[in-house]
C-alpha cells in the first residue's frame, strides 16, 4: 500500500542533524505553517471600522478516524526509510569521490510509516486530513493601515500529533477617489476660481463616516496656486488613541484662471483699479517691444528643428555652404 499522509521537510533536516529538540527548537508539537492572506479594505471602513466575513478552506483531522487514516493499529513504519521518512543514496562520482543524496522516501512520501490500501479510511483515503470549510468574522479595526494584520490563532491546516498554524489577514488599502492617506493625515486637492482665491470660498466635502463639512477660509486671505492648508482633526483615527484622536485634513489648492477672452474690457478695468497697482517699467528707444506667445506647445516642431539641423550656415564650416547648391545650367 502507499504512505498514510503527507510528511513534514523539516523531519527530513531532523533525521541528519540529530532529531528532535535541538537548535533551538521549541518542545512539544510541532507547529505547522501560517496562511497568510491579503485583506484589500476600503478607506471608509478603516474610517469607521467594520465586520466581515470571510470563508477560508483547511485540512482538519478526519473525524472518521481521529487523523489515524485507518484502523487503529494498521499503520507500519515503513519498510524502505526505516521511519525516518527519507532515503539516502550514495554514488562515486570519481576516483576517492562519493556524492550523498537524500530525497523524500518514494515509498511513505516522508510520512515514515505506509498502510495497506484495504486498511485505509474511507473518509480521507489515509491521508488523516480532509479539507473543510470554516467562516471567519474579520473585525477591522479604526484606524488600521496598510501592512496591519489581523491574526487566528490556530486556524490553518491542522495536523495529527501538531499544532496548527495561524490564519492571518495582513490589510492594504484600497485607493480612494478624492482622499490620499499619509499616516494618520488624510489629502485632497481642490480647484477654485481666481475669484474665490481672491475674495474667499465656501465648498463641502464629504467625511470617510458621510458627515458634511463645509470649509471656508479666513476673511480677507488669498490662496496662492499650489497652497497647502489644514483642517484640524479631520484625518484618519489614531489606533488606540481614543475615539475622538484623529490626524489632519490637509487640502491643496489649484487656481483656475480666466480663459483669453472671458474678462470684458470694463472687468479688466475694474480690475486695475481694485487690484495693487503694477510696477512701473521705463521704455527708451534703444528697448525693441516683443510680445509672448500664448498657449505655447514645446513638443511640437519648430522651422529651426524641423530638418533636423541648424537653421543658417557658417562660413567657418568645412566644404563650405555654398557648395550644396549647384547652378543646372552651363
Amino acid at each position: 500500500g502507499g504512505g498514510g499522509g503527507g510528511g513534514d521537510p523539516s523531519d527530513i533536516f531532523s533525521a541528519f542533524f540529530g532529531g528532535g529538540g535541538g537548535g533551538g527548537r521549541r518542545a512539544g508539537p510541532r507547529k505547522g505553517e501560517d496562511h497568510v492572506h491579503p485583506l484589500k479594505v476600503s478607506l471608509e471602513d478603516l474610517y469607521k471600522s467594520r465586520t466581515v466575513k470571510l470563508a477560508i478552506t483547511r485540512n482538519v483531522i478526519c473525524e472518521d478516524c481521529d487523523g489515524r487514516g485507518g484502523k487503529e493499529g494498521a499503520e507500519a513504519t515503513c519498510s524502505e526509510c526505516r521511519g525516518r521518512g527519507i532515503v539516502v543514496r550514495m554514488r562515486q562520482v570519481g576516483p576517492g569521490m562519493i556524492q550523498q543524496s537524500q530525497s523524500l522516501c518514494p515509498k511513505c512520501r516522508g510520512a515514515k510509516t505506509t498502510m495497506r490500501d484495504e486498511d485505509k479510511c474511507n473518509g480521507c483515503a489515509g491521508q488523516k486530513t480532509v479539507r473543510g470549510r470554516k467562516v471567519l468574522e474579520v473585525y477591522i479595526e479604526r484606524g488600521m493601515k496598510a501592512g496591519d494584520k489581523i491574526t487566528f490563532a490556530g486556524e490553518a491546516d491542522q495536523q495529527p500529533g501538531g499544532e496548527p498554524g495561524d490564519v492571518v489577514f495582513v490589510v492594504e488599502e484600497k485607493p480612494h477617489d478624492v482622499f490620499t492617506r499619509k499616516g494618520p493625515d488624510l489629502f485632497m486637492k481642490r480647484t477654485i476660481t481666481l475669484s474665490e482665491a481672491l475674495t474667499g470660498f465656501s465648498f463641502p466635502v464629504e467625511r470617510l463616516d458621510g458627515k458634511i463639512l463645509m470649509v471656508s477660509n479666513k476673511a480677507g486671505e488669498v490662496i496662492k496656486p499650489g497652497a497647502l492648508m489644514a483642517i484640524d482633526n479631520e484625518g484618519m483615527p489614531i489606533r488606540g488613541a481614543g475615539e475622538y484622536s484623529r490626524g489632519n485634513l490637509f487640502v491643496q489648492f489649484e487656481i483656475k484662471f480666466p480663459e483669453p477672452g472671458e474678462l470684458s474690457p470694463a472687468a479688466v478695468t475694474t480690475l486695475k483699479r481694485t487690484l495693487p497697482p503694477k510696477p512701473d517699467v521705463v521704455f527708451d528707444d534703444e528697448m525693441e517691444r516683443v510680445e509672448l506667445s500664448a498657449d505655447y506647445d514645446p513638443t511640437e516642431p519648430t522651422p529651426w528643428s524641423a530638418g533636423g539641423g541648424e537653421a543658417y550656415e557658417s562660413d567657418d564650416d568645412e566644404g563650405g555652404g555654398g557648395q550644396r547648391v549647384q547652378c543646372a545650367s552651363q
